[in-house]
């Protein structure tokens, strides 16, 4: 017995200790197989991306911006950028730009869009101060009730082009473009991806400023309207987002007022009611949520939106350095004249590119065809690859024989038919794949000649064309080391060249997209040739601990030395900027601020998204209608009335003074105001009455008297 125990423990012994060599085996393996081995070896690059040239002079003479560029003629740049071609792509690489030629008269100066600074001024902020959400919130505030005095500019205003004296100067993205006189342009969506408590830095908001009008000014082939497709993520709130105050709400605290009316609300919960895709995922992960699913909301859309021809998707944190109406024209010019393509590689500058073989079969076609999907980094090919969404091919009868394709990244452009082709795979068919996968397996999917309506599209297939625009590396390599680094030896998606573009401009976990355009912010000199740069996102403060969260208000808009910096913290008039918010916040949302303390708010616009509110009460039927009472139910059987009298011997200028009250439960009280002999009901106060059955007494002034209130109470009341 004894040996037979020796012996069970000897052979144990030996199991364990061969699947622990097997564990760290397999481990050392796929550590050895993704470690980015290329940095120990190669020297790091100088990112000379940059011409040192003295920044023109920036002209105050147009009522609108006309961004200048510098002429250069110079090889650092090309040498910097060994991905992707300038020429290639069909970008101007004999021209640069400086950070504040191209931005600078976005700052508000030029169109009068002063509604930030001037907030900044009342709370007496250093214009060095950085800009937060709570600023951003109070400056919506008070640009949406004092808009002469906090001014903005619509960018949907139809009479913006023909004010801008700049525009009779703008040259056209292409040299041979012609005037469209009385031609109908195709239309483009230009959809700007983004999201509630997106932290709107200032450099954000000129980027997309400039964004905005270059687009809306261009002088292209094709009409671009931008729009910004906004998550709400806050679930408590998604539901009040398709009434008027509801998505005043949302909006107040996640986008300046100035975009507003380019904004699209949308939430995940609504595309998981949409769209009932299967799948197993880890956990948090759904099949149609905002992070598979990432293009359902454009497919939403665009469904909802059947004037635009093509859509083009775009994460708010990518950033291009040159002008983005030039960009759209050099990705449409190079998708047309390219053939369509399946699977494909980055250009290596230097390096004669070989093909895949039989990968690209059929490659020579639809040359001359408008593309039905121009995607920003290479096509490759999930199966056998090790990618981490290899596996998920959901709805399709077999999973690892089902062709497909993915790249790497969501900017891209999309035509009518690819996004409608996408809406039917996932609507209808319940077939779904990682969202990078979506738009590029159309490229396996045959159309049929009926599907085409116009002559100008493939009729036997999707066009899928990568976009080779110049990518910056931040190491230096031959080009035969360059290209045997990014580009695989089979069109797989591979782990190893995965961790290798992580050190390239454009790619979603860049290590130097930021740093280029630190540098280029910070460095006067510094004129940059055409870069498409991702991530750049703006940096945050860090989380606030449990505590910090319970702040009094009073320490949130003063500093306070336990919590993160606040509104007020750099004000150079602390109680009186402390004051004007507490007032403007009163006046202007009808609650007391006192309220953020019991809220447990982190912000100004959670405050806004959790503080009380009492419907409009429904037009039911009245219980009593007099000369001086109307009755009306609250909710339930809450009973609830509004009376009124003329209060004797009050008159002054011919207007008579009505005396009115509100009795309305347990509920906060109702009462009529008066504006410009207008008269509305409106929801006060911050609490409920004191007792179940107490009035708000209050005065109104009307050349009509009490009758003018009668009829405001009954028209609103039922």
């Amino acid at each position: 017995m004894l040996a037979l125990s020796r012996s069970r423990k000897h052979i144990v012994g030996r199991w364990t200790l061969t699947l622990t060599l097997a564990v760290v085996s397999a481990l050392a393996i796929h550590f050895a197989r993704i470690y980015p081995w290329h940095s120990l070896y190669l020297p790091e690059s100088s990112l000379a991306v940059f011409d040192n040239l003295a920044a023109r002079p920036i002209s105050s003479n147009t009522t609108c911006f006309l961004p200048g560029a510098t002429a250069v003629n110079s090889t650092s740049f090309k040498d910097a950028v060994p991905i992707g071609s300038t020429d290639g792509a069909g970008l101007a690489s004999d021209l640069c730009f400086h950070y504040d030629s191209r931005f600078k008269p976005y700052d508000g100066g030029t169109g009068g869009n002063t509604y930030i600074t001037r907030a900044q001024e009342q709370l007496a902020l250093p214009s060095s101060v950085a800009i937060t959400g709570d600023l951003i919130w109070l400056a919506n505030l008070l640009a949406e009730h004092e808009p002469k005095s906090y001014p903005h500019v619509d960018w949907t205003d139809a009479t913006l082009l023909s004010r801008c004296d700049a525009m009779q100067a703008r040259p056209s993205a292409t040299a041979d473009a012609e005037p469209f006189m009385g031609v109908q342009r195709p239309r483009v969506a230009f959809v700007v991806r983004c999201y509630q408590d997106f932290n709107w830095s200032h450099d954000a908001i000129v980027h997309l400023r400039a964004l905005v009008w270059e687009l809306r000014s261009s002088k292209l082939e094709f009409e671009v309207d931008v729009h910004i497709l906004l998550e709400v993520k806050d679930a408590a709130v998604s539901a009040s987002m398709f009434s008027n105050g509801g998505r005043k709400r949302i909006l107040r605290g996640s986008v300046p007022i100035e975009f507003w009316p380019l904004v699209t609300l949308w939430h995940e919960q609504e595309m998981l009611l949409r769209y009932p895709l299967g799948g197993d995922f880890r956990p948090g992960i759904r099949g149609a949520d905002s992070y598979r699913g990432c293009l359902l909301p454009l497919q939403r859309f665009a469904v909802e939106h059947p004037e635009y021809e093509s859509l083009i998707n775009w994460e708010i944190d990518t950033r291009f350095t040159h002008t983005y109406d030039r960009m759209l024209e050099s990705m449409r010019s190079y998708a047309f004249r390219a053939s369509a393509q399946t699977y494909t590689r980055w250009p290596v500058r230097g390096h004669s590119s070989e093909s895949h073989g039989s990968e690209l079969a059929g490659r020579a076609k639809c040359i001359n065809k408008s593309a039905d999907v121009i995607v920003l980094s290479p096509v490759r090919n999930p199966q056998d690859s090790g990618w981490y969404w290899e596996y998920d091919v959901q709805g399709f009868a077999s999973m690892q024989s089902t062709q497909r394709a993915a790249s790497v990244g969501t900017n891209m452009w999309l035509s009518r038919r690819a996004v409608l082709a996408l809406e039917d795979m996932s609507a209808n068919e319940g077939e779904s794949f990682f969202c990078e996968a979506m738009a590029p397996s159309l490229a396996f999917r045959s159309v049929p000649p009926s599907a085409s309506n116009e002559k100008s599209q493939c009729e036997t297939r999707f066009k899928l064309v990568h976009y080779p625009h110049p990518v910056a590396f931040r190491y230096q390599a031959t080009p035969a080391k360059m290209d045997n680094l990014i580009n695989p030896a089979r069109a797989s998606l591979s782990k190893q060249q995965e961790q290798v573009l992580k050190d390239a401009s454009y790619y979603y976990a860049s290590t130097i997209a930021e740093r280029i355009y630190a540098q280029w912010q910070s460095r006067a000199d510094a004129c940059i040739m055409p870069l498409i740069l991702h991530p750049v996102k703006t940096s945050t403060m860090a989380p606030a601990t449990s505590s910090q969260r319970s702040r009094s208000f009073g320490g949130w808009i003063l500093a306070n030395p336990s919590g993160p910096a606040s509104l007020c913290v750099a004000s150079m008039k602390g109680s009186q900027c402390a004051d004007f918010v507490k007032t403007t916040i009163r006046h202007y949302t009808g609650h007391d601020p006192g309220d953020l303390a019991a809220m447990q708010a982190e912000s100004l616009f959670q405050w806004d998204l959790k503080r009380p509110r009492v419907n409009k009460p429904a037009p039911l039927a009245a219980t009593a209608r007099s000369a001086s009472v109307l009755g009306f139910r609250w909710r339930s059987n809450v009973k609830c009335k509004v009376t009124w009298a003329r209060q004797p011997g009050a008159r002054a200028g011919g207007s008579s003074v009505c005396a009115f009250a509100v009795s309305i439960g347990s509920y906060p009280a109702l009462a009529c105001s008066s504006k410009s002999q207008t008269f509305a009901m409106s929801l006060l106060g911050p609490s409920p009455p004191a007792s179940p059955h107490s009035s708000l007494p209050g005065k109104v002034r009307s050349p009509h008297g009490c009758d003018q209130i009668k009829a405001s109470a009954s028209t609103l009341l039922g």
